[in-house]
């Protein structure tokens, strides 16, 4: 499984377009943020585009760690990635 992106956004939109294409829709984009104490509520979501190279099942664990400015590590949250072959799948969940 390779990156391809990874940033913070305001809102994401999927819609489809002619053939067998989806568009997404993303506003208000930026690649990094800091938040004055934590626990934090952020209005942002992170959004990581990913892809698998052919011939591989396309499974994969995508770990986000969060981690003070001191090193320390104060969450983190393992979602496996399940992509179907020309599919967007978006995950959701909390937590």
């Amino acid at each position: 499984m390779e990156i391809v992106a990874a940033l913070f956004v305001e809102a994401i939109d999927f819609r489809q377009v002619e053939g067998p294409a989806t568009r997404i829709d993303i506003t208000g984009a930026f690649f990094s943020t800091a938040v004055p104490t934590y626990p934090a509520v952020l209005t942002p979501h992170l959004v990581v585009l990913v892809r698998a190279a052919p011939g591989t099942d396309g499974n994969a664990t995508l770990e986000t760690v969060f981690v003070r400015e001191s090193g320390e590590e104060v969450g983190r949250k393992p979602p496996a990635l399940l992509r179907r072959s020309g599919k967007v799948r978006v995950p959701l969940g909390a937590g």
